[in-house]
């Protein structure tokens, strides 16, 4: 019989308890963690492009496989391919997501990735954008050449140097320089000397004709084609009015009205 039985319990308990206090190592998990369940891209003008980045973490204690990354849905939305890798924990990778709206009016998609976590199998982040329509960039000048920068959202307006229509009839050979339609001025000489050569927009030339009177009574006032107005003295001795009314049987002198005696 033993001697010491309570020893003996006392060394049992002691044996026994180096297993009591073990746990069964926790298992590593992949996680995976993204920086946005949905990427924004906002209004975008047709024609131009918006680049959105994910950002994707691993945020557990082991490593995620990523299989695959696309893009399920509308094909302006875009993706650059990328292929199997590994993601260590705390590791991280970029996904750049290109919106280019084709036509107007809000577009959805999903981007998908592949992975072997244990929260997130499939990731899926939405994607959502708007297309605007182009601006109407047309000044009705014939003179510019009109154009939309959709990525910048605005016109651009590049002068020409086109043929083009001034509207005066009073240009010829018109063509856009600095931004306006210009031309040569319309020559409207008739080689008269009798006629005053002007020229109306509308109209075009005009030939008025050129007064020759001088308000002097004893003088002949015509106009010659060649030599503008002529002046005629009439014979001595026609009558006349000299505008004095004290003076009598005024008559004409050497191409002047005198007055006679009171």
């Amino acid at each position: 019989r033993p001697r010491h039985p309570a020893a003996l319990a006392t060394l049992v308990l002691l044996t026994g308890c180096n297993t009591c206090g073990e746990t069964p190592l926790q298992q590593a998990t992949p996680l995976i963690t993204p920086s946005s369940s949905t990427l924004e891209f906002g209004s975008v003008f047709v024609g131009a492009d918006r680049v959105a980045v994910l950002e994707v973490q691993s945020t557990g204690t082991a490593t995620v496989h990523i299989a695959d990354v696309r893009i399920v849905g509308d094909a302006v939305f875009t993706t650059q391919a990328v292929g199997p890798q590994a993601l260590a924990p705390r590791d991280s990778f970029s996904v750049p997501v290109r919106f280019a709206p084709a036509q107007v009016g809000e577009v959805t998609a999903q981007l998908v990735i592949e992975n072997d976590s244990t929260n997130l199998r499939p990731l899926l982040v939405n994607l959502r954008g708007t297309g605007l329509a182009q601006l109407d960039c047309d000044d009705q000048n014939v003179c510019t050449d009109d154009t939309f920068d959709a990525a910048a959202g605005v016109c651009l307006r590049t002068n020409n140097t086109a043929p083009c229509d001034s509207g005066s009839r009073c240009t010829r050979d018109d063509r856009c320089v600095g931004g306006q339609c210009l031309g040569l001025p319309t020559d409207c000489s008739d080689d008269n000397a009798c006629t005053r050569d002007l020229c109306d927009a509308t109209v075009g030339c005009v030939f008025l004709p050129v007064n020759c009177e001088e308000g002097n009574t004893c003088t002949l006032d015509t106009c010659d084609v060649l030599r503008g107005c002529q002046h005629r003295a009439l014979p001595d001795g026609t009558p006349c009015e000299d505008g004095n009314l004290c003076s009598v049987a005024d008559t004409c002198a050497q191409g002047t009205c005198r007055g006679g005696p009171p």
